[in-house]
């Protein structure tokens, strides 16, 4: 009897956080329609996106991490989008601010929620074949990776690496959260900082600048992705090697 109680509660964490998960989800997606649905029909007319926003008072600041916090959980959203929309809104400093924290409450949920799952239901998840192919990134050496922390700042900083697929694999090793979420909160501020900053500039009618900072971004993520087999192989080679020495 005594060990039913201990694995009940054991399982209680992920169940909980799987139902209030679903109940974010649902309840973000429900509140946030209507209003993504506007900023698509204006989506050329930043000055009514902007007025939007800015109508919530507040809140609009909290529909912004929000929306974060859904696209690290979901993919739903382009994290580029949302971010130019947050230095549109409230500039880049507060912008960065907005979308690091949901990006750090993001990741957070999928990690624990993916450990506490693993840990207590003895599931064994791991990434299928389908998942590398819609991702174009071979990651399962992570599982064998020496310096897990420096590992995942690498994988963070680098553009073009889906965001949602890092606290899914990391979750899966060694690494204390709190180490994982230091590691991918510095490596995240560069780009979400430039991405907020191009919304600012376009607030401010600074058009050229702000397609210039985009279309770099954008270069580079390209180039990365071409050169994915190569970037992982050079990781995986450098960490399996650190490792057996």
């Amino acid at each position: 009897m005594p060990n039913n109680k201990i694995n009940f509660k054991d399982k209680a964490l992920p169940v909980a956080l799987i139902v209030l998960l679903v109940v974010l989800t649902i309840w973000l997606l429900s509140d946030l329609f209507p209003l993504l649905v506007n900023i698509v029909q204006h989506i050329k007319d930043e000055n009514v996106v902007i007025a939007e926003i800015e109508g919530y008072g507040p809140k609009g600041a909290f529909i912004l991490l929000a929306m974060q916090i859904l696209q690290v959980v979901t993919s739903f959203f382009p994290a580029a989008a949302i971010q130019i929309l947050a230095g549109l809104t409230f500039g880049s400093l507060y912008g960065t601010v907005i979308c690091l924290i949901g990006y750090i409450i993001g990741n957070g949920m999928v990690f624990v929620l993916i450990r506490q799952v693993r840990k207590n239901f003895f599931l064994r998840i791991s990434p299928s074949k389908k998942n590398k192919t819609k991702t174009g990134w071979e990651l399962s050496f992570i599982q064998k990776a020496h310096d897990l922390t420096m590992l995942s700042f690498l994988l963070a900083l680098i553009p073009g690496i889906p965001n949602g697929i890092l606290p899914y694999l990391f979750s899966k090793t060694d690494i204390p959260l709190s180490k994982y979420i230091l590691s991918i909160s510095l490596a995240g501020i560069p780009t979400i900082f430039l991405i907020c900053f191009a919304g600012e500039r376009i607030a401010n009618g600074d058009i050229m600048t702000a397609v210039g900072i985009t279309g770099a971004l954008l270069l580079i993520a390209g180039v990365v992705f071409l050169l994915n087999r190569r970037i992982t192989a050079y990781l995986k080679k450098k960490q399996i090697k650190s490792g057996d020495k």
